[in-house]
């Protein structure tokens, strides 16, 4: 990630992340949606949300 990071803000924002980051494995056991778009909450068991309308929803935080 050293390597990754000495290239400079401005390189890193020219491409996708996905084809920036030296990604090694992926996860995939995390749950999430975009649930701002068809939900008035978001669920106990997600571990992330996007497009959440944060005014109107609420937000609870797990540790």
């Amino acid at each position: 990630m050293a390597e990754v990071a000495e290239r400079g803000l401005d390189k890193l924002t020219q491409g996708i992340a996905e084809m920036t980051l030296p990604f090694t494995h992926i996860e995939r056991a995390f749950t999430g949606n975009r649930y701002g778009e068809f939900r008035r909450s978001i669920p106990g068991y997600a571990d992330f949300a996007c497009q959440v309308n944060s005014p109107a929803m609420p937000t609870v935080y797990r540790e």
